[in-house]
């Protein structure tokens, strides 16, 4: 679960616990007869809601300790792998590898068939060389920087993210093969 998602779920929680106080306040104003009881009965709620919250509270920190320890375990997946999704993070941890850009669409044809080949063909990718699958709809600064205007366009930078060559159907061979010969 993300955490924006769980940040709602607990905003959702604090938010039906302050209904329930409110509620259990006002029932209590206007039972002057009762008061007494109703204390005692507000009391123990507000204790009950105490440790609800609590628990949902610990509840909380364990997802986030989960989420922490997937992103760790993904983190090391992303180390080890040739092909992975591009991120400003994952971009510096590959230093020193050769990096290619390749602008990716889910709404693309030839993208789609071009990511299962990458997919498909990791263990062909030599070791030193890291495949970046970009967005193509989302990162719209990377577009502009190496003058992309088409999806599936793969681009070779430098550590310092300078465009080196560029490859896509119209200009020049863009198969894996042929990228991985001239990198």
């Amino acid at each position: 679960m993300n955490k924006n998602m769980m940040l709602i779920l607990l905003a959702f929680f604090a938010l039906g616990v302050a209904v329930l106080a409110g509620v259990l306040l006002y029932l209590q104003s206007n039972d002057s007869e009762n008061e007494s009881s109703q204390e005692n009965n507000s009391e123990e709620q507000m204790e009950g809601d105490k440790q609800e919250n609590d628990d949902a509270m610990m509840e909380n920190d364990k997802m986030m300790d989960d989420k922490e320890s997937d992103d760790s375990m993904m983190d090391d997946q992303e180390n080890n792998s040739k092909y992975v999704d591009y991120s400003e993070q994952s971009f510096e941890r590959a230093e020193g590898d050769k990096k290619v850009l390749f602008f990716h669409a889910d709404w693309c044809p030839s993208c789609r068939e071009q990511d299962e080949i990458l997919m498909d063909s990791e263990s062909d990718i030599p070791a030193g060389v890291t495949i970046f699958k970009v967005d193509y709809d989302s990162e719209s600064d990377l577009k502009q920087k190496y003058d992309v205007n088409l999806q599936h366009t793969f681009v070779q930078v430098d550590d310092q993210g300078n465009e080196i060559n560029q490859w896509n159907e119209y200009f020049g061979d863009y198969s894996l093969e042929n990228i991985l010969e001239n990198i």
